[in-house]
């Protein structure tokens, strides 16, 4: 009992002290060398990967910083038109998306690093699955409507030896048309396995307590690649004018300071979501909220993961094969 109130005591000065922190950093925001007249502009479609942005829009407006605007979108297509019209100096997008971005504009722009890791678990009532090769001769529900999740299952499949939809051999693939239907599946016991990312996997944990995630994706990709490692799931994109200016520094130290801060307060970060109606279901404030996995990291030792992701995504498409350094923008 002891223990417990010590632990408690000591989890709490942690929480106090890293928001003291945050709270003097943000003071010191005061002091940077913006131009009003150059106001930086970043853009980020609605949805769970723009949450980080809804906290950060609601920092600097609730705290007068007009540091910079956020430009929220409802759909990739204009967020990207946008930003290679020179509307916006950074804007955040899926992986999968940026690299095909990168391949036709490598000459105007650049990627900053990750602001999402991969949030795929397989999804299971079956306590005994603890690795893929548990799973040899069930059937996995997979769901069309999301690649990387589909795409990623395949690779761990490959880098195992587990031979796909040959029977008792391997593990059959059953391909369900949209992750809801997935969800809707596992939430009545109809289905005993399925993929899913969140919000989905969370709804399905919530919805049948027997089901419990099996396997975390990016606890395998370190598995398999033998060392802390990080599977992107959304990335910054940035100008490449812009990447050489001093004020991409400075937002990118007080980003580091953002994506602190929501990890430290998810019922503030759930509340200032939901102004932005970017995202309003309660779920975000329990552990589902973690599960999205965000996290900022724009420095070079993710390098090399994101050189292996992109050949995963692409399928080692040429593209893929030439990515080097001339492609990201990320500190040495």
């Amino acid at each position: 009992f002891r223990i417990l109130i010590f632990l408690s005591f000591l989890f709490c000065s942690l929480h106090v002290f890293a928001q003291e922190e945050f709270e003097s950093n943000l003071d010191k925001i005061d002091n940077l060398d913006f131009d009003e007249k150059k106001k930086m502009q970043i853009g980020a479609v609605y949805g769970t990967s723009s949450i980080p942005f809804a906290t950060l829009k609601a920092i600097c407006q609730d705290e007068n910083y007009f540091l910079l605007d956020v430009n929220f979108y409802d759909n990739q297509k204009y967020l990207i038109s946008d930003f290679l019209n020179g509307k916006n100096q950074l804007i955040f997008l899926p992986y999968k998306t940026a690299l095909s971005i990168m391949e036709k504009f490598s000459s105007e722009i650049l990627c900053g690093g990750i602001t999402q890791k991969s949030n795929v678990y397989l999804i299971s009532s079956d306590k005994n699955i603890k690795s893929f090769s548990d799973l040899l001769g069930k059937t996995v529900s997979v769901p069309k409507d999301d690649f990387l999740s589909k795409r990623l299952f395949e690779w761990f499949c490959e880098q195992y030896g587990i031979p796909l939809n040959q029977g008792f051999r391997g593990i059959v693939v059953n391909d369900l048309d949209e992750s809801i239907e997935i969800t809707r599946k596992l939430s009545v016991s109809s289905i005993q396995y399925g993929i899913l990312k969140e919000p989905y996997a969370s709804i399905s944990v919530r919805k049948n307590r027997k089901n419990k995630v099996a396997l975390d994706f990016q606890k395998e990709f370190d598995s398999v690649r033998g060392t802390f490692s990080f599977f992107p799931e959304t990335v910054m994109l940035v100008n490449k004018k812009f990447s050489v200016q001093k004020e991409y520094k400075e937002f990118q130290d007080f980003l580091h300071l953002v994506f602190d801060y929501i990890l430290l307060n998810p019922e503030k970060t759930a509340k200032w979501n939901k102004e932005y109606n970017l995202f309003a279901s309660d779920y975000i404030c329990n552990l589902s909220f973690f599960r999205l996995n965000f996290v900022f990291l724009n420095d070079f030792s993710i390098y090399d993961d994101l050189i292996l992701s992109a050949q995963i995504i692409q399928q080692n498409s040429d593209f893929s094969k030439k990515l080097d350094e001339s492609y990201f923008c990320l500190y040495k």
